[in-house]
């Protein structure tokens, strides 16, 4: 704590710009030199710059999602030097992973290539960061999405990487550790999509409507609203829906991908829709956005 308060104070005696609560993305942004600089961009030292990602970064967070911060290399000290991976007061920050200067110099090649500034030669590869640090022969990050082993097994232990406590399969409920999306993207680092479009939002009624009707498919193709409704009204309840939303009623990653493995779910049941798909799509590309954009 006392670090981050000798940063901060740094940071003010350097005259860096100041914002309110909410505020704006400097990331590969035209104009986002200001929101970091004050007058003309400069060489920043390390304390500053990892002051400035604390102003809107919330450490705890990234710590629960990607990677611990703010503790001592230990082991891994010799081969972070050797990499020439940064530490402030021999401890790990956003830095130590994150090149501002990319986005700074590099241009759209470079936002393209390696959206999240990571360090490395391969920048924009998560795992070769990653073993910058961590030995690629000893360190394999372990895939929830694989729920049985090779003999046909439930791994049950994989649920925990995703889930709080024991998950019995089949439940109706299971808590995560972290609301979407930011529990999937501390692994699958992925932009808008599909389309570059943000559809990490509350759906209109209209649109809520149209996936809770997804599961039902072609049997209400050409049926007006009204028969649309009737045939709805005279349905069994169903377990869920096609197209679930997360928490808050927002469209999330799992909306449209499937986490759980083939199997998990009985046949009959709509959460096991897509798990036996290579990239776990609840239904067919087309059939997928058409589900909610008819037209």
């Amino acid at each position: 704590m006392i670090r981050r308060l000798a940063a901060l104070v740094l940071l003010a005696a350097a005259g860096t710009a100041t914002w309110g609560e909410d505020p704006p993305n400097p990331h590969w942004a035209v104009e986002g030199c200001r929101h970091c600089h004050a007058g003309e961009p400069r060489t920043m030292s390390l304390a500053e710059g990892e002051a400035t990602c604390d102003r809107c970064h919330d450490a705890a967070s990234v710590a629960q999602i990607i990677h611990p911060l703010d503790l001592p290399p230990g082991r891994l000290a010799g081969r972070m030097a050797e990499m020439d991976v940064p530490l402030l007061d021999g401890r790990i920050g956003c830095l130590s992973c994150h090149d501002l200067t990319v986005q700074c110099l590099g241009g759209l090649d470079a936002r393209s290539a390696n959206a999240a500034f990571l360090r490395g030669p391969d920048g924009g590869n998560a795992s070769a960061s990653c073993f910058l640090c961590h030995s690629a022969d000893s360190y394999q990050r372990q895939n929830p999405h694989r729920q049985w082993s090779g003999d046909g097994a439930l791994l049950r232990g994989q649920c925990s990487l995703c889930h709080v406590g024991e998950v019995e399969p089949g439940a109706r409920h299971a808590e995560v550790h972290v609301a979407e999306p930011a529990l999937c993207t501390g692994c699958h680092q992925t932009r808008n999509h599909p389309g570059g479009v943000n559809h990490m939002v509350t759906p209109s009624d209209a649109f809520r409507e149209r996936m809770s009707q997804a599961q039902h498919g072609d049997a209400l193709a050409g049926m007006t609203p009204r028969q649309v409704q009737a045939y709805l009204a005279a349905q069994p309840p169903e377990p869920t829906q096609s197209l679930p939303a997360g928490y808050g009623g927002r469209i999330v990653c799992t909306t449209c991908h499937n986490p759980h493995d083939e199997g998990i779910f009985g046949a009959a049941d709509p959460r096991g829709q897509g798990a036996d798909e290579p990239r776990r799509l609840r239904m067919g590309e087309e059939s997928l956005c058409a589900a909610c954009h008819p037209d």
